[in-house]
C-alpha cells in the first residue's frame, strides 16, 4: 500500500534511437495493414460476386414465374379470341337468316297483294290515268261514264274556279275600301270628342291630395323593459325613432329593435359606429 503504482503504458518512452515507442508500434501496425490490403480487397470482391449471384438467381426466378404466368395468360387470350370469332360468326348467321326470313315475308305479302288486285287488271289499267283497279259487277258500268264525264268537265271546273277567284278578289277590295272609309270617319270624329271631354274634365272635382305621412311618437329606450316590448311597437315607429337618432333604419323590424336596444343606457357619444347611418354625400 505504501508503494507507488506502476502503469503499463510505455508509449511515451524512447528507444535507443530516440523515437517514442508508441510511434514505432503505430508504424508496425500500419505496415501490417498495408500488407493485408490485397486480402481485404479479395474479400470485398468475393462479397460483391456473391451478392450479384444471389440477385441473378432472384431475377431468374422472377423471370421464370413471369414466363409461366404469361404462358397461361396467352392461352386464355387465345381461347377468348377464338370464342369471340365463333360468336361473331353466329351473329352473322342469325342476321343472314333474319334477312332471308324478312325477304320471304315481303315476297309473300307482294304475292298476296297481286292475288287480291289481279295482274290482268293492273296491266289493263296501266293505260289509264289512275292506278285503281276497275270495279266489278253492276257498279262498273255506272262508274265508267261518271269518270269520263269528270274528265270532260275538268276544263269547265277550272274556268268556274277562275271566275270565283276574281269575284272573291273584288269583294276583298270593296271590304278594304269600306274599312278605310270607316277609319277616316273615326279620325275626324276624334277631335270633336276631345273638345267635348275637355269641359267635363274641367268641371270634375280635383283628385284628393296625397295624405301626409303619420308622424310617430318617439321611443324612450331607457324605459322599455325587454326587447320584445320594443319589437311590439311596430316597424314604422322603430324606423322613425332610428331616423331621429341618425341611425340605420333598414332591415326587418327585429333588426331595427336590436339596433335601438344596443344603445340603451348609453350616451350619444358612446353609441357604436356600426349602428350609425353614414353621412350624406355632398353634391
Amino acid at each position: 500500500p505504501g508503494m507507488k503504482q506502476v502503469t503499463p503504458n510505455t508509449g511515451a518512452m524512447r528507444d535507443l534511437s530516440g523515437r517514442r515507442l508508441r510511434h514505432v508500434e503505430q508504424e508496425q501496425k500500419l505496415q501490417e495493414w498495408q500488407e493485408d490490403a490485397g486480402k481485404r480487397k479479395a474479400e470485398r470482391d468475393e462479397e460483391r460476386a456473391e451478392k450479384k449471384r444471389q440477385r441473378a438467381e432472384e431475377i431468374h426466378g422472377e423471370a421464370n414465374d413471369y414466363v409461366a404466368t404469361a404462358g397461361i395468360d396467352a392461352e386464355e387470350v387465345r381461347e377468348g379470341v377464338l370464342k369471340g370469332i365463333e360468336e361473331e360468326k353466329k351473329m352473322k348467321e342469325l342476321k343472314k337468316q333474319a334477312d332471308e326470313l324478312k325477304r320471304k315475308q315481303d315476297l309473300e305479302a307482294s304475292k298476296k297483294l297481286s292475288s287480291l288486285f289481279g295482274d290482268d287488271d293492273d296491266s289493263s289499267s296501266g293505260a289509264s290515268d289512275t292506278d285503281q283497279p276497275p270495279a266489278k259487277g253492276k257498279g262498273a258500268s255506272k262508274k265508267a261514264p261518271a269518270a269520263a264525264k269528270g274528265l270532260d268537265e275538268k276544263p269547265e271546273g277550272k274556268k268556274a274556279k277562275g271566275k270565283k277567284g276574281a269575284e272573291q278578289k273584288k269583294a276583298e277590295a270593296a271590304a278594304a275600301e269600306k274599312a278605310s272609309a270607316a277609319t277616316a270617319q273615326k279620325a275626324e270624329a276624334a277631335p270633336a270628342e276631345k273638345a267635348d271631354a275637355a269641359p267635363a274634365a274641367a268641371a270634375a272635382p280635383p283628385a284628393e291630395a296625397a295624405k301626409p305621412e303619420v308622424e310617430h311618437e318617439d321611443i324612450n329606450v331607457d324605459k322599455v323593459k325587454t326587447l320584445d316590448d320594443l319589437l311590439a311597437m311596430g316597424g314604422d315607429r322603430l324606423k322613425a325613432a332610428l331616423a331621429r337618432r341618425g341611425m340605420k333604419c333598414g332591415g326587418s323590424p327585429k333588426d331595427r329593435a336590436e339596433r335601438l336596444w344596443s344603445v340603451k343606457g348609453l350616451k350619444k357619444g358612446d353609441w357604436p359606429a356600426s349602428v350609425m347611418a353614414p353621412p350624406p354625400k355632398k353634391k
